[in-house]
């Protein structure tokens, strides 16, 4: 496994997720797929996600997700949620990611991300604009890189996978 360092930024109160097995509840979500918020069946949604670059201004998403070898990947989700609240009035909230190379390999895991960071009050429930960051070397080999991120709402056991691929060059 390359050693690539996860370099995971979050804002306050904008937070990711964590794995879930249990199957049933679990949501994958890949490119080209349609997100629609899915209050109805009270599960983990999100409106959209997009790779994006670092500007002075903020997060500026890109089209074509293309990094040159060096640059940091940076993956963004909106409006994630309806998470669950506990007696405190608090969400439970855990994050997991991992990238693979072109061949399926793990070029970087990172489980548990947020421990107790992820008990936090969200407003209605929802994180606004949380986003990570995967760090890449002038080493590592170009071509299609695949990102997982996982978003669990430890109170209820749900979960939402997203997943996409950028090119680097």
């Amino acid at each position: 496994m390359k050693n690539n360092i996860f370099i995971i930024f979050l804002t306050t109160l904008l937070i990711i997720f964590s794995c879930n097995t249990e199957e049933d509840k679990k949501t994958n979500i890949n490119d080209k797929d349609t997100l629609q918020k899915n209050e109805e069946d009270n599960i983990l949604s999100i409106e959209k996600f997009y790779f994006a670059a670092d500007t002075p201004t903020g997060k500026k998403e890109i089209t074509t997700p293309v990094y040159q070898r060096g640059e940091e990947v940076v993956f963004v989700i909106e409006n994630v949620g309806k998470f669950e609240f506990d007696d405190e009035g608090k969400n439970r909230i855990e994050l997991h990611m991992k990238v693979e190379d072109q061949t399926g390999m793990p070029v970087g895991k990172h489980r548990n991300i947020l421990g107790e960071k992820g008990h936090i009050k969200t407003k209605n429930g929802y994180v606004k604009n949380p986003y990570a960051k995967f760090k890449t070397y002038k080493k590592d080999a170009p071509g299609t890189y695949t990102f997982n991120l996982t978003v669990v709402d430890l109170l209820k056991g749900d979960s939402v996978t997203v997943i996409s691929e950028y090119f680097l060059e």
